[in-house]
């Protein structure tokens, strides 16, 4: 089952490591997008879900206990803690296999947006609206019933 932490912001991949030494099973999935500073496009790695932390685990009281004391944890969702849906955490394991989705490529044709290279090959259909100007494409997701969506890079020059 897939519990969701909320911690400290910016403590998410030094969370995550903390928690994964723990052999706790522990996701802060990130991406890398260009961003444009002085006129020039400069590549960034942000995290997907800012102050979030996934883990996949049977939730016992020890590892509650475990979980909350690591430094930078500030809580669980839900109180009691409460698992993610399975049909939540099918549509997130994608984003947790792959760890970091990085930048893809992709040409539109006739108003339609198809992915030629990168993670995101295949996975046209999640991408809910594009801006090429920003090269961005968003993707919509749910966690506990809350909508939360994000950009990914989508280079189609």
């Amino acid at each position: 089952m897939i519990y969701v932490i909320y911690v400290k912001p910016q403590s998410e991949t030094e969370v995550c490591t903390k928690l994964n030494n723990m052999n706790i099973s522990a996701y802060a999935p990130t991406r890398t997008i260009l961003e444009r500073h002085k006129g020039r496009w400069k590549q960034v790695v942000r995290v997907i879900y800012p102050s979030y932390v996934f883990i996949d685990t049977d939730l016992t009281v020890e590892i509650y206990y475990t979980v909350k004391k690591t430094d930078g944890v500030l809580r669980f969702l839900g109180s009691p803690p409460e698992a993610i849906k399975q049909s939540e955490a099918n549509h997130l394991k994608w984003i947790f296999e792959m760890q970091n989705i990085d930048i893809s490529k992709g040409i539109l044709e006739n108003g339609r947006l198809m992915i030629t290279d990168g993670t995101l090959v295949g996975q046209e259909h999640l991408i809910t609206d594009y801006n090429p100007r920003i090269m961005r494409g968003w993707i919509h997701t749910q966690i506990n019933g809350e909508d939360h969506s994000f950009s990914v890079t989508i280079d189609t020059r």
